[in-house]
């Protein structure tokens, strides 16, 4: 081995990269943030195996091996501890070569890119470690310190972009189960329709008995401004994932994400709705309370209001071939609203607390119609000049508290 590989300066310190800093790697190299990159250092040479290890150890985290059989096993036996962003192997080793090793990495589909040193640069070498191993890197020795930082810096690049992709791949793949979850509840409300079709071929507009329920989170428009853009998104998902899986178990349909908060559509299928619908919407504002008791501080302290409320409303289907949506007209969706807005009275007055006591986690109002189909929610009765927006003639609700 060439110790010319330790003769260089060790003094540049390499901070993490990640696809959020592509933008300031532009503007210096060498400005990278420490910290979570974990790589496996492979070298039957315990000197060599060091001044890789000073090399990279100031910026990432760093686990060495002096033999490739030692390195598998630890990497078979799993656990975060053998999670490897990057992995760096000498070529020639005794008992298993680096060739070798790498080709069974990739036999075990491990997602860590692959890099190769060696002292030898055959042609046939460098062809059998890339085709058979998917090398990402091949570097002859002795390799300055710059030369192994920056082969280092590209794999993890590359091996962030490839976890971004299989994130948006997931993404992707979940809004086409929701979309198919949709196009389902469409053809069984095109199924219960009497009326004729359009002209479209799309069902004809009607009315339907619907109990439509809108969803609010409190708060969260002011931590906005506060926290990084994938910890909001992260938190929506998180407080909403449970209410989506509830609402279609119950027969309905999460209709249309509004902001910070979502409506849904229960009875597109002619199924008996009341109890049905009361019942879900005390278990996904339990389910919802839990989340939030779990959340990270500052989501911790967020709210979440539920308005419930039923009867008939005009559905139809409008748009285009780019785009068609499923419709809801009538003052049952405006109700709905309302009173998911209503609950901001036990946060805003006295009036609203002494009325609807105060608001642990999260609240749900529904309206009164439902009552009788209850027995989750409790009769809440209007006093003074509490009153729900645009209905000033309902004087009670139906409430219910986790």
């Amino acid at each position: 081995m060439h110790q010319e590989f330790l003769t260089h300066d060790y003094g540049i310190v390499i901070m993490k990269l990640n696809l959020k800093a592509a933008k300031s790697l532009q503007k210096s190299e060498e400005t990278r943030s420490s910290g979570q990159h974990h790589l496996l250092l492979v070298d039957d040479e315990a000197f060599n195996l060091a001044g890789l290890e000073r090399i990279l150890s100031d910026s990432y985290k760093v686990s060495t091996f002096t033999s490739a059989p030692e390195a598998l096993a630890f990497i078979d036996k799993g656990g975060p501890d053998a999670d490897f962003s990057a992995i760096v192997s000498d070529h020639i080793m005794p008992g298993m070569s680096g060739v070798e090793f790498l080709k069974e990495l990739q036999k075990r589909h491990h997602p860590a890119p692959r890099i190769m040193l060696t002292g030898f640069a055959a042609l046939d070498n460098v062809i059998t470690a890339v085709n058979e191993a998917s090398i990402f890197r091949y570097l002859t020795k002795p390799v300055p310190p710059d030369e192994i930082k920056r082969a280092v810096r590209d794999a993890l690049a590359f091996y962030e972009m490839r976890q971004e992709n299989g994130r948006l791949i997931s993404m992707v793949k979940n809004l086409i189960e929701r979309n198919s979850q949709l196009n389902k509840k469409l053809e069984q409300f095109e199924g219960v329709a009497t009326e004729q079709k359009t002209e479209k071929g799309t069902p004809a507009p009607r009315r339907h008995e619907v109990a439509i329920l809108f969803a609010d989170i409190r708060g969260f428009t002011k931590l906005t401004r506060q926290v990084e853009p994938e910890l909001v998104i992260g938190a929506l998902d998180q407080i909403f994932k449970p209410v989506h899986e509830i609402v279609y178990e119950a027969g309905g349909v999460v209709d249309k994400h509004l902001g910070d908060g979502l409506m849904a559509i229960f009875g597109l299928t002619g199924a008996p709705i009341l109890k049905a619908t009361l019942e879900a919407t005390a278990r996904m504002s339990e389910a919802t309370a839990q989340t939030l008791a779990a959340m990270e501080p500052p989501f911790d302290q967020l709210k979440v209001s539920f308005g419930l409320a039923s009867g008939t409303a005009v559905l139809g289907q409008m748009g285009s071939v780019q785009k068609s949506d499923l419709i809801l007209i009538g003052e049952t969706a405006n109700l709905a609203a309302r009173l998911q807005e209503a609950t901001k009275l036990a946060l805003s007055s006295d009036e609203g607390r002494n009325c609807l006591g105060e608001f642990p986690r999260v609240m749900a109002l529904c309206s009164p119609n439902m009552l009788e189909d209850s027995t989750q929610f409790k009769r809440v009765d209007f006093t003074g000049s509490l009153a729900i927006r645009d209905f000033p003639d309902i004087r009670a609700v139906g409430l219910f508290k986790a």
